[in-house]
């Protein structure tokens, strides 16, 4: 009898010697239509009392995350717009000053330049006053000097000529 189907008391085949083997029926009993209704109440329970609110909790957060990348966005290219505000002021600033100090430096040369021109005709000046007055005291030296030469001159002869 080997390979042969021993009929049980529920009406089914089972191996020889095997024992009683539960088998689900199909279609399904009343248990498995009460576990599906029971897991899609408790589907719509957990919906209503810990899914949602998560959910919300993980929106807020998304959200509060995103607005502040995007407020820190803003922020950043706000920045962007102040620092080149910031380096063009900078470069104008720069050009003024350089301008400024090159109108100095023109004037202050323009001022060196009368300054030593005025000290020059003025150093020319005296220098034409003292010539004139070195001259007239060299002719009146000489003048001198030519008179008491001819007075030496002429004592020497009385004395050369007076004593022979």
């Amino acid at each position: 009898m080997a390979g042969q189907l021993i009929s049980t008391s529920r009406g089914r085949a089972c191996p020889p010697g095997g024992a009683d083997v539960l088998m689900l029926d199909f279609p399904p009993n009343w248990t498995f239509v009460f576990q599906f209704c029971g897991f899609f109440v408790l589907l719509i329970v957990l919906d209503r009392i810990l899914f949602r609110p998560f959910s919300m909790v993980l929106d807020q957060r998304d959200a509060s995350t995103h607005g502040a990348a995007a407020a820190a966005e803003v922020d950043r290219e706000a920045a962007v717009v102040l620092r080149q505000r910031f380096d063009a002021g900078i470069e104008e600033a720069k050009a003024i000053a350089h301008s400024q100090a090159d109108a100095i430096r023109r004037e202050t040369q323009a001022r060196e330049a009368e300054i030593f021109e005025q000290a020059k005709s003025d150093v020319n000046a005296r220098l034409g006053e003292l010539r004139t007055a070195l001259e007239k005291e060299s002719a009146s030296a000489r003048a001198a000097l030519g008179a008491e030469a001819r007075t030496l001159a002429n004592a020497m002869i009385e004395a050369v000529l007076g004593k022979a």
